[in-house]
């Protein structure tokens, strides 16, 4: 039985190709030179949600899905915006606490240098939240989280018993972000022996540093070597229950990484690499880049077109503050005045996929 207060808002009996566990976080950006922006939509959740709806169609819209966990406090034109996307939503309403919230603040001009902070205490959705509309969100075929191996853990053994409890069969598979806060030398193992659990594991480049004990000093150059040597140490300790997951590196400005036993390492370029003054701010590219690389996964189920449809995911993320604007003109869906599909097929063609 799903928790009091909770509710479907575009019900489906599409099981989705993509569920995140991470959160909704209302955001308050504070910028170098003092303006605030209030109740900016945001994190790892939501744009991993966004990523993932951003290159389906709208006819296909409901293989995203997502669980909100709504405060006392959360604006309705967010939900209402959530909504429109088509995707298979629900909310758990919890009048006994605020919303998440966060603090993101910017200390330059550029706006690289950042910090963020919860506000309040965050509020994750949990398996047990997925069993409303008959379970429809528990029966996604993928999901992803951002958390500690101790954490991903307990999430796993939770979502397990939580399908088998409604008779729902099949392992699904499972994509790792970790935190990055946990991403220390001293952690390495814990991450090793918890990426036995997933099937894709994938940090930025600087998380795979740090838990590798080979951070960058300031100034050193990226090095493409270092990070399939970084790499190559996880895809050996196993990745998944039979050592077939991947690993994939986001690195950025510098493209991404990706590997598995039976794909060679390849390397994906940035989709702005060649057009760096699109590029405004980079907050929620990384969670944007797993929602496309996972839905990437489910249609085609190669590691290739999931790395293409992230990339196309992030590039829209980064094209300004908060969420890209999307239009609908006619038949035709557009992301900041942009087709997704067209940016897929230039994608494809610029790697030789096409």
């Amino acid at each position: 039985m799903a928790p009091p207060g909770s509710t479907p808002i575009n019900p489906s009996t599409v099981s989705p190709g993509l569920v995140s566990f991470g959160p909704l976080v209302l955001d308050e950006v504070v910028f170098s030179g003092g303006r605030i922006l209030s109740n900016m939509p945001g994190g790892t959740g939501l744009y991993a949600i966004l990523g993932g709806r951003i290159v389906v169609p709208p006819a296909q819209s409901a293989l995203v899905g997502f669980l909100v966990v709504a405060g006392n406090d959360f604006p309705a034109s967010v939900l209402q915006q959530m909504q429109s996307w088509g995707i298979n939503l629900g909310v758990h309403r919890r009048t006994d606490v605020p919303s998440t919230r966060g603090r993101l603040q910017y200390h330059d001009s550029s706006f690289g240098r950042k910090t963020f902070a919860f506000t309040t205490t965050p509020l994750h959705p949990t398996p047990e939240d997925l069993t409303i509309n008959g379970g429809s969100l528990l029966r996604a075929s993928a999901f992803h989280t951002l958390a500690t191996p101790e954490k991903l853990e307990s999430l796993i053994a939770s979502l397990q018993q939580t399908r088998g409890r409604l008779n729902i069969s099949g392992r699904p598979r499972l994509v790792w972000e970790p935190a990055p806060f946990a991403c220390k030398s001293e952690n390495l193992n814990a991450h090793l022996q918890a990426c036995k659990l997933v099937n894709v594991f994938s940090p930025n480049h600087l998380e795979m540093l740090s838990l590798v004990g080979a951070d960058q000093p300031g100034g050193q150059p990226f090095s493409r070597h270092q990070m399939e040597t970084a790499a190559m140490r996880f895809l050996n300790a196993g990745i998944g229950p039979d050592g077939t997951g991947a690993v994939v590196v986001r690195c950025g400005e510098h493209g991404s990484l990706a590997v598995s036993r039976s794909y060679q390492a390849r390397w994906f370029p940035a989709f702005h690499d060649r057009t760096p003054h699109r590029v405004v701010d980079a907050t929620g590219a990384g969670n944007a880049f797993l929602g496309g690389f996972t839905i990437g996964l489910h249609v085609s189920g190669g590691l290739t077109e999931a790395v293409v449809r992230g990339s196309v995911a992030a590039s829209f993320v980064i094209e300004q503050f908060g969420l890209p604007q999307r239009t609908v003109n006619g038949a035709a869906e557009l992301w900041n005045g942009e087709s997704a599909s067209t940016r897929i097929r230039q994608y494809r063609q610029r790697i030789g996929q096409a």
